[in-house]
């Protein structure tokens, strides 16, 4: 009995559990320990890409192991970094809404600069976005993921259309500028 005692508390002293082997087709995703991590880790593949993906031949399974060392309680990151038409991208987003995706900060920096350059009105000496840019590291579909040229061309025609809001009894600029996330200030500047 004193064998079996001290060998159980040797194999979790080590760092060993029972747990399971997360497998896509036949290529090794991440060590759990239990299947509800790989079940929320695929409704956050889900949540994160906007739309229920379709595994197809390549949905996770699991093989019951001997584990050393699991995955945090997500193995989210793990699942989508071995989808293959999913990259992770740069994604711009103005006022709430999803523009464009880029492969890295460069190719989005030298899109933004051709896209300030084309806008200058002429004899100007400084020309600025109007809107705040927000950038985002996120996976998307690999196809969504635009060229230079392409997202050049659909930035400098792209408007945003603006949007009216009639007030309601109980509204005030705090609870419009939250339902619309835009600042109280930028609110106010609109709206003058």
């Amino acid at each position: 009995g004193v064998c079996i005692i001290s060998g159980v508390l040797l194999f979790y002293g080590l760092g060993f559990r029972f747990g399971y082997h997360v497998y896509m087709g036949d290529e090794y995703v991440a060590s759990i320990t239990d299947r509800a991590t790989l079940v929320s880790s695929m409704k956050n593949v889900n949540r994160e890409l906007g739309y229920k993906y379709d595994y197809r031949d390549k949905k996770p399974t699991v093989k019951l192991a001997i584990v050393k060392n699991p995955s945090s309680d997500s193995i989210t990151n793990d699942i989508l970094s071995k989808l293959d038409d999913v990259s992770e991208s740069l994604v711009l987003t103005v006022n709430g809404t999803q523009l464009a995706a880029f492969s890295d900060t460069n190719e989005a920096t030298d899109v933004l600069n051709e896209v300030l350059e084309n806008s200058a009105a002429p004899g100007s000496a400084s020309t600025e976005f109007a809107d705040e840019l927000e950038f985002r590291r996120q996976y998307v579909r690999t196809t969504g993921i635009l060229d230079k040229e392409t997202a050049v061309e659909y930035l400098t025609s792209y408007e945003i259309e603006p949007k009216t809001y009639t007030l309601r009894d109980k509204d005030t600029i705090d609870t419009v500028s939250k339902k619309y996330r835009i600042s109280k200030d930028e609110l106010l500047n609109r709206n003058t």
